[in-house]
């Protein structure tokens, strides 16, 4: 019972430390600019609105390869495989959903990013449960 929480919470942090990574990537491509509140949704807005398409495929890119490894490693490391490492894609993909509900994301990278990160999820899984 032990390795399986542990599983989670490894998978967890792995996923996080990807997605820490990739964010420094992507706000080194794409910054912030200096008068931006990103507590005014109006200055957020307006800043998301104006980001180019490849920063929202970036954006996508990053969430999947994070939840890829989170679920990777929770099936990987835990000893009942599928119901941990659906349950690291599950607390993963709710972390995501929670940190982008916060900000004005256009509908279409909403819905297409969660669609591309959980089959990336599944991907993880997938690769997580071949015995080798």
């Amino acid at each position: 019972m032990f390795k399986n929480f542990t599983a989670l919470i490894v998978s967890v942090i792995g996923g996080l430390l990807v997605l820490l990574v990739g964010m420094m990537v992507y706000t080194s491509l794409y910054p912030y600019p200096m008068d931006l509140d990103v507590k005014n949704k109006d200055s957020m807005a307006s800043f998301l609105s104006d980001l180019p398409n490849k920063a929202y495929a970036i954006k996508i890119l990053i969430n999947t390869i994070a939840v890829f490894c989170a679920s990777l490693l929770a099936t990987l490391i835990s000893r009942s495989k599928i119901y941990f490492g659906l349950l690291g894609l599950a607390l993963f993909m709710g972390f995501l959903v929670y940190r982008d509900i916060r900000f004005d994301y256009p509908s279409l990278y909403f819905i297409i990013g969660l669609t591309i990160a959980s089959v990336g999820g599944m991907a993880g899984l997938r690769i997580g449960l071949k015995k080798y």
